[in-house]
């Protein structure tokens, strides 16, 4: 899933000036060299593209290291960026001090702070009316997401506004909402308004983090009325970085997402394998 990796969305967003230059330039450097090697192939095919080995954890490593080191003329010491680059270090720091260094896991962290970070950065208010309101009647599409995932999720919707079809991202439409009846009732709307779902699996689960792969619970009660009301085959996931063999039953029933055609997601179904 190359052409939907965040760096290739971020410059993207980059190219069409559509979110602030600073923000995505951060996000790029300390992704430069390192989302590459995790990305998966655009299909469901068995692939053994990435086994985990000395040399790998020691690229990684070496390219979060340099990301770092290429960020120095982009912030100033004590300033937001400089303290999400921080934390990040520690990570770095923390990993150096086991016996081997977990590619992995370091690269859950990168991806986990920086969503922290833009969750911080991204306001509902500063982002263009056309993603809050589909006045153009595209068909709509709901996103079941992570929260957090704020520059993704903003990048994904340029991405698919482009190809004709309104991704509803609810961060978008109203801040969060604390109260659970209030959130089922917006939810379900904007479920019984979308012919299609897009589901985006957590970093954890996709590097098939132990202990950490189940998904979301709005996620879960998101797919489960979605099925309740529009049917199995119109359900779809993300896969950019998956290293677990395919083997997730909650996948079962769903497509991977690989295309728009006509203004519809398209893609092939996802087998489980026990």
């Amino acid at each position: 899933m190359r052409d939907i990796s965040r760096v290739i969305l971020y410059d993207s967003l980059s190219v069409n000036k559509s979110a602030d230059e600073d923000l995505i330039k951060y996000n790029k450097i300390m992704l430069s060299g390192i989302e590459e090697s995790f990305l998966t192939e655009d299909s469901l095919e068995e692939n053994d593209q990435m086994h985990p080995n000395v040399d790998f954890e020691n690229k990684v490593t070496s390219y979060l290291s340099s990301n770092i080191n290429n960020m120095e003329n982009y912030y100033n010491e004590g300033d937001r960026i400089d303290k999400s680059i921080k934390r990040i270090q520690k990570h770095i720091d923390k990993e150096h001090q086991k016996k081997r260094t977990s590619a992995l896991h370091l690269f859950n962290k990168l991806i986990n702070e920086l969503s922290e970070f833009n969750k911080a950065y991204i306001k509902r208010e500063s982002i263009p009316e056309y993603m809050k309101n589909n006045k153009d009647n595209l068909p709509q599409v709901f996103f079941s997401y992570a929260y957090s995932d704020k520059l993704y999720s903003y990048a994904l919707f340029d991405f698919f506004y482009r190809k004709g079809i309104y991704l509803y991202v609810d961060w978008m439409h109203h801040d969060e909402i604390k109260d659970g009846k209030i959130i089922k009732k917006e939810l379900q709307d904007e479920i019984e308004k979308s012919d299609q779902l897009l589901f985006m699996r957590t970093i954890n689960s996709e590097l098939n983090i132990q202990g950490k792969q189940a998904i979301r619970p709005w996620c879960s009660w998101e797919l489960g009325n979605f099925y309740s009301s529009k049917g199995k085959d119109e359900k779809y996931f993300i896969n950019l970085y998956s290293r677990d063999k395919y083997s997730s039953v909650q996948l079962q029933g769903m497509r991977l997402f690989e295309s728009v055609v006509d203004g519809k997601l398209k893609g092939t179904e996802y087998k489980y394998r026990s």
